[in-house]
């Protein structure tokens, strides 16, 4: 008897391996750049290893912190953009500080701006793990024909 399969996510592996373009606008249409990220999710590897490097070199107090019933959450964060900048994100384009001045991308610039603006990690990291935005388009188009 053949294997049953149930999914075909039809993820396109290397943008998910090197990147796509995820613009973050705003409701009103205030843009907020945009940001090649890799796929985030179980299957990557790199995120996976990032995690656990950071995991593991907390002290066990820090590692308690981030468990129970009133969890660190500013800790869980520094860790959740420390991983993401390492291992999802690629680079950046139309960043602006707020003088109107273009940010060139680096790790401490990305880190400098994801500790502020909370809420744009958060937004980029949930588009980042949306299969939708790595879907190999064009078998898709050919797969509907």
């Amino acid at each position: 008897m053949a294997e049953q399969k149930f999914f075909s996510r039809n993820i396109d592996r290397e943008a998910a391996r090197d990147g796509v373009w995820i613009e973050m606008v705003d409701f009103d249409g205030t843009k907020f750049g945009s940001y090649k990220c890799r796929l985030l999710g179980d299957g990557n590897l790199e995120y996976r290893a990032a995690r656990r490097r950071r995991l593991g070199k907390l002290p066990k107090a820090q590692r308690f912190a981030l468990q129970g019933d009133n969890p660190d959450f500013e800790l869980a964060h520094e860790i959740d953009v420390d991983n993401f900048i390492e291992a999802i994100l690629v680079d950046w384009r139309d960043v602006f500080d707020n003088k109107g001045k273009q940010v060139s991308y680096s790790p401490a610039a990305a880190r400098a701006l994801f500790m502020q603006e909370k809420w744009l990690f958060e937004l980029l990291e949930e588009e980042s793990g949306r299969v939708a935005n790595f879907r190999n388009q064009e078998r898709e188009e050919t797969a509907k024909n």
